[in-house]
């Protein structure tokens, strides 16, 4: 015999009866926890606020008024090739150009440096972080 309002939470991967439990409906076929949605509407909120903030920074320090398709493309791959986030680009790119003095003129109006100092710069924010 099936159970036919046994679901699974998208979110948290958690079997619930939609008779007994209070849930979201995303679609059709799928659902969630009230929690679980607002725990990823949450994180998608802050996700885009670092986007935000790594494009607007982008912007400032290319004097450009929008961000190529070739940045934006290079921000996505780096993403899912290498599971970076907004806030780490950003800060590989604070530490490049503000800490270690690097030369924007070096750079062709790009963000390719970023695999090279990724991990530097984590290892020196979070150092900074540990000191305090």
């Amino acid at each position: 015999m099936r159970k036919l309002h046994i679901v699974k939470c998208v979110y948290c991967k958690k079997e619930f009866d939609r008779d007994k439990v209070d849930f979201v409906a995303l679609s059709a076929r799928r659902f969630a926890h009230p929690e679980c949605v607002k725990q990823e509407e949450a994180r998608k909120t802050q996700e885009e606020k670092d986007r935000i903030a790594l494009e607007s920074y982008i912007k400032k320090l290319f004097h450009v008024s929008e961000i190529d398709i070739r940045t934006k493309g290079l921000i996505d791959n780096y993403r899912s090739k290498y599971n970076y986030t907004y806030t780490g680009i950003l800060k590989s790119l604070i530490y490049w150009y503000e800490i270690q003095k690097n030369s924007i003129a070096d750079s062709n109006g790009s963000i390719g440096i970023v695999p090279y100092i990724y991990k530097q710069s984590n290892d020196y924010f979070y150092g900074i972080w540990l000191a305090q």
